[in-house]
């Protein structure tokens, strides 16, 4: 019996209408704003995450030409992105979302396109994220995969909805603030981990002759990710 103009006001319905082509009116929903120090965060949040750490295997597997040539393309091509979007949003200082940039370039049929896009995007980072926390919640279970199995899905699930319902960057800061931390943490404890026990016999190649096809693809994409959807 809730009137439609309520329903679509729920923050989590309001969340996955703006994000899927802004359904809703922006001008409905209250200003938000966010302090240098909860911006800072959501940065390093963004920059900070399985991409970034598996950035090391990626180096081993290519060697340190490719890995660093693979990097350096790959940054520049992202550089390259953040002007042109720079551009778009001078070009567009009333845009919201990336499809009311396309719209503006390409009508209709640019803002259906872009809104299908991320929505494929935002489906796949899910899938990829609740795999990737199921396994690292094995990992610390002892790789107890059956506790995984059942019980990562559930804890993921509620936690994205427990985020659905901000409807800003202040909302969460103290949530992304938090996860920063945890991982500059879990860093200082990889660095004292090699320095105080090193690899024996471990060895750095410039290019790794030697590396499987499929697993030099793998470091090859992982590069992408860590860098390219930032």
């Amino acid at each position: 019996r809730t009137p439609l103009p309520a329903l679509l006001n729920l923050p989590l319905l309001r969340t996955a209408l703006d994000e899927c082509g802004g359904a809703v009116a922006h001008a409905s929903a209250p200003p938000h704003s966010a302090s240098f120090g909860a911006t800072l965060a959501t940065l390093l949040a963004l920059q900070l995450g399985w991409g970034l750490w598996l950035m090391p295997a990626a180096l081993a597997r290519l060697g340190w030409v490719p890995g660093l040539g693979a990097i350096a393309a790959v940054g520049a091509a992202t550089a390259y992105s953040a002007s042109l979007f720079s551009r778009l949003a001078a070009a567009v200082p009333s845009a919201v979302l990336l499809s009311d940039v396309a719209a503006a370039a390409r009508g209709a049929g640019g803002r259906h396109l872009t809104t299908a896009i991320i929505c494929t995007l935002d489906g796949l980072r899910c899938v990829i994220l609740a795999q990737a926390g199921a396994r690292s919640l094995a990992h610390a279970a002892g790789g107890k995969e059956t506790w995984a199995g059942s019980r990562a899905g559930p804890a993921v699930a509620a936690t994205v909805w427990a985020l659905a319902q901000a409807r800003g960057l202040a909302d969460v800061s103290w949530f992304l603030t938090a996860g920063t931390v945890a991982q500059l943490g879990a860093v200082g404890v990889v660095v004292v981990t090699l320095l105080a026990s090193p690899v024996a016999g471990a060895t750095t190649r410039a290019v790794n002759w030697a590396c499987d096809p499929v697993d030099g693809a793998i470091a090859l994409l992982n590069v992408f990710f860590a860098l390219a959807a930032r």
